[in-house]
């Protein structure tokens, strides 16, 4: 059969639809983590494979990926000439630290364990079910990691209200000069004051999310047992640390949504002006909200999966499941 005209426009609406909804999941605190396989450092700038990238790596190719596809249909501009992809960066950076990605991560991942072990369930190549001393040592493995990125942050905040030092000594000295003078000096002072904010809530987060780690590793150490009480009492512990953070997130997680939630009303008028058949494959690849789909009784085939939430409801990983949204990818593969 001969593919049609606009079969390449058609995937390309496919692909933007499957990066929208993965870059909202991965925004999303709390999400889904996707393929849990990493580089274990970054040491001699090795090329990870795509399943090798962290989670925050993956969140910003997603980005980038969705960035590029809305360009190439021309649906990145919004009426005022405002570029989404750009506010969607934006607003990414910004919520990105107060949901501490390498915390949260720890802590998901001790709790998908957690789960595991309290099902009896082992995963895909594994002999046995992982154990609680495994999700401790996962717990245990990322504080320094987050040591390291809460010292960064406070050195950014030093910086940045020394920044903000120097631009009030500027405006101070400018005083009585041209006009033009006095309002860039102004500015100046705006927006480094801005910045120590933009700093101190990064930090903040950063702070937080340590807190959050050690909290639940001395708690776990202090659940006793093997039963089924004691099972449930280590992951309700993980839960309550992991949702401390998400809540902390909630205010630029809704921030984020909404323009999401616009982006894609955009991109729906856009494409059902310009293409139907463009416009359907957008929606094929972008899938249903878990809660559509089900009165439905349809499988979306990206945004359900997304949509999960780790926190409430135990995750178990038939063989050959991607952990990406569907099991009829290979490890890591992509439309």
């Amino acid at each position: 059969m001969t593919a049609p005209d606009d079969a390449k426009e058609v995937l390309s609406a496919l692909r933007l639809g499957w990066f929208l909804a993965e870059v909202r999941g991965r925004n999303r605190p709390g999400g889904q983590l996707g393929v849990w396989t990493s580089m274990p450092d970054h040491d001699y700038h090795a090329f990870p494979l795509r399943i090798e990238r962290t989670t925050t790596e993956l969140r910003i190719e997603a980005q980038k990926v969705v960035a590029q596809l809305a360009a190439d249909r021309h649906v990145d501009a919004d009426g005022d000439g405002t570029s989404f992809a750009a506010a969607i960066d934006d607003k990414a950076k910004l919520l990105d630290p107060v949901r501490a990605p390498k915390a949260s991560t720890a802590l998901q991942r001790a709790l998908d364990q957690l789960r595991m072990a309290a099902a009896g369930r082992s995963y895909p190549g594994e002999p046995e079910p992982p154990t609680p001393e495994q999700a401790l040592q996962t717990l245990q493995t990322a504080v320094n990691p987050q040591q390291q990125v809460v010292a960064a942050c406070d050195q950014a905040v030093a910086a940045a209200q020394q920044a903000l030092v120097t631009a009030e000594n500027c405006v101070a000295g400018v005083a009585g000069q041209p006009p033009e003078v006095v309002l860039a000096a102004e500015a100046d002072l705006g927006a480094a004051a801005a910045q120590v904010d933009r700093e101190q809530v990064a930090a903040e987060g950063e702070h937080r999310g340590l807190g959050a780690l050690q909290g639940a590793i001395g708690a776990l150490q202090g659940v006793n047992g093997g039963d089924a009480n004691a099972a449930q009492a280590r992951v309700d512990l993980i839960r309550g640390s992991l949702q401390v953070v998400i809540d902390a997130a909630n205010q630029p997680w809704e921030d984020l949504a909404e323009l999401l939630w616009r982006f894609d009303a955009h991109i729906q008028d856009r494409l059902s002006a310009t293409s139907e058949t463009q416009a359907c494959g957008y929606q094929l690849g972008r899938g249903q909200p878990q809660r559509q789909r089900l009165q439905a009784g349809r499988r979306g085939m990206r945004h359900a999966c997304w949509a999960r939430d780790q926190t409430r409801r135990p995750v178990v990983r038939p063989p050959g499941w991607s952990g990406l949204g569907t099991a009829r990818l290979l490890p890591g593969e992509r439309i």
